[in-house]
């Protein structure tokens, strides 16, 4: 096993706030990719939306019509990479397939957008280009019934439950995550919720990270 890459996340309830991570990212360049272990910028961005925020009793984030604008005046002639969470129930959802078809992307940006499973499938079809892929994200209670889906090679396991904060991982989630992992050799797994910059994984996967990584730039 290797140490395993990092893709920063941006949970964010304020401008400022995101604000002030991407200007970290800008002035700290350097140190930004030696800690993430990457030879180029990739962001993680979590979006608690609207019905699902209502529904899990927690508190929505910035949405994509916020988020993207700020996104854009900081890196818009960059080569970044984005991984997009959406964890949105599907009124929430419609929104961000309008946005994607709507709006072109910046021509140095590559996205995979990682959806509930009932939707990527169809989304794939009508959505996916060079710079755009899907992906497919498992919450920590669906990763006994994960089963890889035909024509998707990029998948999000959520350690914890999505949408609530203070939660730590068990040793069920994360023996569930690394036998998935370690079964689908051929596929690119991401994983989310108490991994710590450092913990040591299989070559086909990355993790996310918060508050330790932020903490350790800033």
């Amino acid at each position: 096993m290797q140490k395993l890459k990092i893709q920063p996340s941006l949970l964010e309830y304020s401008v400022s706030s995101l604000e002030n991570k991407l200007d970290l990212v800008i002035t700290k360049k350097t140190s930004f990719l030696k800690l993430s272990g990457q030879s180029k910028i990739y962001l993680h961005v979590d979006f608690v939306m609207k019905y699902f925020a209502r529904e899990r009793s927690v508190l929505a984030s910035l949405g994509l019509e916020t988020l993207w604008p700020v996104l854009e005046s900081k890196f818009a002639d960059w080569s970044i990479s984005l991984s997009l969470h959406f964890m949105g129930l599907s009124d929430d959802l419609e929104r961000v397939y309008k946005f994607f078809k709507q709006n072109k992307l910046p021509l140095n940006w590559r996205i995979v957008i990682y959806l509930p499973s009932n939707f990527a499938s169809a989304w794939v079809k009508i959505l996916e280009s060079e710079q755009l892929k899907v992906g497919v994200w498992f919450d920590s209670d669906q990763l006994l019934n994960y089963s890889p889906q035909l024509g998707i090679s990029d998948y999000l396991l959520l350690t914890v439950k999505a949408g609530k904060s203070g939660q730590s991982k068990t040793k069920t989630t994360n023996k569930l995550a690394r036998q998935i992992i370690y079964k689908n050799k051929s596929l690119n797994f991401l994983v989310d919720g108490g991994w710590k910059p450092g913990s040591r994984g299989e070559k086909n996967c990355e993790m996310v990270s918060y508050s330790k990584f932020w903490g350790l730039l800033d």
